[in-house]
């Protein structure tokens, strides 16, 4: 419980009395410059040093809200399980005979290629995660996942081990109890993990895009994800398994609403505030503004971070504590609500920057940047950000008039032709790297003009010479319009090379190496003691209006699941009894001694 959101009264009234009962005013109730009730800007205290003037009993506000009508029985009435979640990398490959040829008409098969080597919460991950969920759910199959290696059910999903309904060999232990299994268990339980019952589902998920990114890329992967049954909860299970599973289903409330997180971490949730203005309200607006020393670039936002704790007796609350960051954002709204992405290289405003560093004479000149401390500068700057690559690129309209006419040969209907080739040129024109950072490990991470950096390539046939202003108008018919401005080196997977700095941008992220300490202290004071009760409950009714207005019936429904149900408008409230001041002895001394003399 904490103790700061207790309703203080003080009563020792320090420097003339500053508590609500500082009878007299004044240190240690000798009189003085008190200011408040008794005080009387420096009476004579008639109280005795030792006299203990405390009530017996007080109030005391938590930020601990009550799941009402809830208690562990009614939680146990369902028989959970717990899996183990793993993620494969896959490829969806022609199926072949014994000889190696293609099986025609065309069947294809998805294979296994290696495990998804990544540590946490990823967001590819969640991604992967969230579309198995979302089909689970169209069976009326409630999931919840970490969205990293555990998951839970409210009903066995599956009674024999198998891939996609396809029944494998193995030994399957169907009857048997599940033990826990963990760093705990001993060698016999860990050694039966592999006989447990499990099951395999191919998953199709974007593979290169964010959930904070505003243009949605069409590149996806095949996956495949194995949830392997790891142990039942039960009336005898112990009360922190459950919690744990509580706070993963709060988790995946959370990210239903599509609320905002940073990065891996699935502990803060951060309200959008893209039309609703949620953060500027509850903060303030004076507080809100402090905030805006970077202009349109940044912004702070208000979260929330939950845990669930079942108390005695079986009671259940949700703690609500209250975060707040700064992020770099990755839009802008124009006058007609549409979004905008934020460019690295400013051209609109004056003077033009490059991540917020003033480069107008060198774009007005048209000349490479050569100050090095400007470098050193955009160098920092950049070092601070991540950012999305992007650019539409010229659609080869001879590789495009192959593909309508092999669809044409496989007896394609033309409405499927049209949606296959709109798709197709789609995805041809759009080149995308999102969500990256600065090389540390390159030697040169920025080139700083585009005319600089040449390179080999070939073009019909024929080795040739170019620039990277030179390369873009031959090979894909983009002008770059600053050729004297740098090139940034950028990496994703097999791809990698320099990239104007005019098709970088900036992605959504929390603010590295921003002093913003006087801002949260601010906020702090100001949201202190009664006032941060109340922006407790604000967050909570902004959080509950966000799920209501984003995925109303999913979030019902998984609630409803796992018995969590409505939450207290108001905080718990307890009555405190306040112990009797000690007496203070010194040697053989029964007499309390001032501590000033």
């Amino acid at each position: 419980m904490d103790q700061g959101y207790a309703k203080r009264q003080r009563y020792q009234g320090g420097r003339g009395g500053y508590g609500d009962r500082s009878y007299g005013g004044g240190r240690d109730f000798r009189g003085g410059h008190g200011q408040d009730w008794a005080g009387r800007r420096g009476g004579s205290s008639a109280i005795r040093w030792g006299d203990d003037l405390r009530p017996t009993e007080l109030k005391v506000r938590t930020n601990y809200f009550e799941v009402k009508n809830q208690n562990l029985c009614d939680l146990m009435k369902t028989k959970y399980i717990q899996y183990r979640v793993t993620i494969t990398n896959a490829a969806r490959r022609r199926k072949v005979d014994e000889e190696g040829n293609a099986i025609e008409p065309f069947e294809y098969e998805v294979q296994p290629r290696r495990a998804l080597d990544l540590k946490g919460p990823a967001p590819i991950k969640r991604r992967i995660l969230q579309s198995l969920q979302d089909r689970l759910a169209r069976d009326n199959v409630f999931v919840v996942f970490d969205f990293d290696s555990i998951a839970f059910s409210t009903s066995q999903i599956f009674q024999t081990s198998g891939k996609d309904d396809e029944v494998v060999d193995g030994e399957v232990e169907s009857g048997k109890a599940m033990e826990q299994y963990g760093p705990g268990a001993d060698a016999e339980t860990r050694n039966r993990e592999s006989s447990r019952l499990f099951h395999d589902y191919k998953v199709r998920a974007l593979a290169t895009c964010d959930e904070t990114d505003t243009f949605k890329s069409d590149r996806y992967g095949w996956y495949i994800v194995r949830l392997q049954e790891i142990q039942k909860l039960d009336e005898n299970s112990q009360g922190q398994e459950l919690e744990t599973m509580m706070d993963i289903v709060l988790k995946n409330k959370f990210v239903a609403a599509k609320m905002k997180i940073d990065g891996k971490s699935l502990r803060k949730f951060y309200i959008p505030d893209d039309v609703t203005n949620c953060t500027r309200n509850l903060i303030g607006h004076q507080i809100f503004q402090a905030f805006g020393r970077r202009g349109k670039v940044s912004a702070p936002l208000i979260g929330v971070s939950n845990t669930v704790r079942i108390c005695q007796g079986g009671r259940m609350f949700v703690t609500i504590d209250s975060v707040l960051d700064v992020f770099d954002i990755d839009h802008t709204c124009n006058r007609n609500g549409e979004r905008q992405p934020i460019p690295i290289l400013d051209t609109t405003s004056r003077p033009r920057t490059i991540a917020g560093i003033d480069v107008e004479n060198y774009i007005r000149n048209q000349q490479k940047i050569t100050d090095k401390n400007i470098q050193h500068e955009i160098l920092e700057a950049l070092k601070k950000i991540s950012f999305h690559m992007r650019y539409e690129k010229k659609v080869d309209e001879k590789a495009l008039n192959s593909f309508r006419e092999k669809l044409q040969e496989e007896g394609k209907s033309e409405e499927a032709i049209t949606s296959k080739v709109a798709e197709w040129r789609f995805r041809k024109s759009k080149m995308e790297m999102l969500n990256k950072w600065l090389k540390k490990d390159v030697e040169n991470p920025v080139i700083w003009s585009a005319n600089d950096h040449t390179f080999e390539y070939k073009r019909d046939g024929e080795a040739k010479t170019v620039s990277i202003p030179e390369y873009y108008e031959e090979q894909y018919g983009i002008k770059i319009k600053y050729p004297c401005m740098p090139v940034v080196f950028i990496k994703d997977g097999r791809r990698e090379g320099y990239f104007p700095i005019e098709f970088i941008f900036q992605a959504f992220g929390k603010v590295r190496g921003g002093d913003f300490k006087q801002e949260i202290l601010r906020f702090n004071d100001d949201k202190a003691s009664t006032q941060k009760l109340q922006l407790l409950c604000d967050i909570k009714k902004a959080v509950d209006t966000r799920c209501k207005d984003e995925s109303p019936s999913y979030i019902a429904e998984l609630l409803e699941q796992y018995h969590l149900g409505e939450i207290e408008e108001k905080p718990l409230e307890l009555q405190a009894t306040v112990l009797r001041q000690p007496t203070i002895k010194f040697g053989a001394r029964t007499e309390p001694k001032n501590p000033s003399d």
